[in-house]
């Protein structure tokens, strides 16, 4: 997590990366977020280095090396104490750095690709998407992107329920006015599903806001200097769905949801439902019956015959896919009320974050019914 964090930072180097290090950066690179460089340098006065002692033996100054440059002519030079370096000549030992930018078309892609998963969006402005979620709906407001100081005023957002993402985690803390009631997030938790997107919605509009702000027009998030009403529901309604689940299908009161065309997502279900009855078999009470994580998830999965490996990222977005593909359809084909959470469950042991948490089929909520033929 803290390396997807240092490489979501434009600019950031990180020296002698490891291979955890290079991992992360090598996925960012892959999802579209950044752009990296890969360079190599010496260190100024190095201990074990054939010029060691140099006049000022503890400069730490780094020389890239760079083609083109003769070091005949001393065109390496040490930016720190100025003199002269000669790393071929001197064999000097060289390090590995790599450097991230943040694509910030990539960013948008990825943004959209989340919230694509979730239900019907469409753009406002820059950096700003309006998302439908159930029967509301929530802004999502890059902070670095948006370029429109209406979205990004403590009035605004408490009339429109509003989520905050931040490329750069630090300008969470250090740009953001401390408001508890302000929900925000950066894009390595989303990233690296620490963070939830769907619960992070949901977590907007259960939010309660002040009635009255003073100073409401301040702006939630200052790019130049850092700055140092969801109406309950009545009551619970029962709720039962009859499931069903076989090798190319999935239906849910007779409603066709999801087909073999779609089987990272039939995969995924199906790993749940064996493990959902399982727990019937045993006779498990409703709070005992096992979750399994995303990580678990993604490894069970078979690759099969694809090109593209399977990660958490997609399998994260084939269930957020899922749950919106069943919430819609009981909705259109049955008429039903369902929530989001109804047949998949994600639990979480640590408000939105995801450490120790999973999925699995909602045992209070879920009849099974024998997979006929399709």
């Amino acid at each position: 997590m803290q390396n997807i964090d240092r490489l979501l930072r434009d600019g950031w180097s990180i020296d002698n990366p490891n291979t955890v290090t290079l991992e992360a950066a090598a996925r960012l690179e892959r999802l579209g977020l950044v752009d990296l460089t890969h360079r190599e340098f010496v260190v100024c006065a190095e201990p074990l280095d054939a010029d060691y002692p140099p006049m000022v033996r503890d400069c730490q100054g780094h020389v890239f090396l760079q083609d083109g440059l003769d070091e005949g002519d001393d065109e390496y030079r040490c930016l720190d104490c100025e003199r002269p370096v000669y790393p071929f000549l001197h064999d000097k030992r060289r390090h590995g750095n790599v450097r991230s930018r943040i694509r910030l078309e990539g960013v948008i892609s990825f943004i959209r690709e989340e919230l694509n998963a979730i239900g019907d969006f469409r753009q406002m402005t820059d950096g700003v998407f309006r998302v439908e979620t159930g029967s509301e709906e929530v802004l999502v407001c890059l902070v670095e992107m948006c370029r429109d100081s209406r979205y990004l005023s403590r009035e605004h957002a408490r009339l429109n329920p509003t989520l905050f993402v931040a490329v750069d985690s630090r300008n969470l803390k250090e740009r953001f006015l401390p408001d508890p009631w302000l929900v925000r997030v950066s894009l390595a938790d989303l990233v690296t599903g620490t963070a939830d997107l769907p619960f992070l919605l949901d977590d907007v509009l259960a939010k309660g806001v002040p009635s009255v702000l003073v100073n409401a027009f301040l702006p939630v998030y200052n790019k130049v200097v850092p700055c140092l009403v969801h109406t309950p529901e009545s009551g619970p309604q029962r709720r039962l769905f009859m499931v069903e689940c076989g090798p190319d299908r999935l239906l849910i009161e007779d409603a066709l949801v999801v087909t073999a065309k779609a089987d990272v997502q039939l995969q995924v279900f199906g790993v749940l439902w064996r493990r959902f009855l399982e727990d019937l078999s045993a006779v498990r009470a409703p709070d005992d019956f096992r979750h399994i994580s995303l990580k678990d998830l993604t490894n069970i999965i078979d690759e099969g015959d694809r090109d593209d490996a399977i990660d958490e990222l997609n399998v994260r977005r084939a269930i957020n896919r899922l749950q919106n593909d069943m919430t819609e359809t009981v909705r259109r084909e049955l008429g039903l009320p369902i929530k989001r959470d109804d047949i998949i469950q994600n639990i979480r042991s640590d408000g939105q974050r995801r450490k120790g948490n999973g999925y699995r089929i909602n045992p209070r909520m879920v009849l099974p019914r024998v997979s006929s033929p399709s």
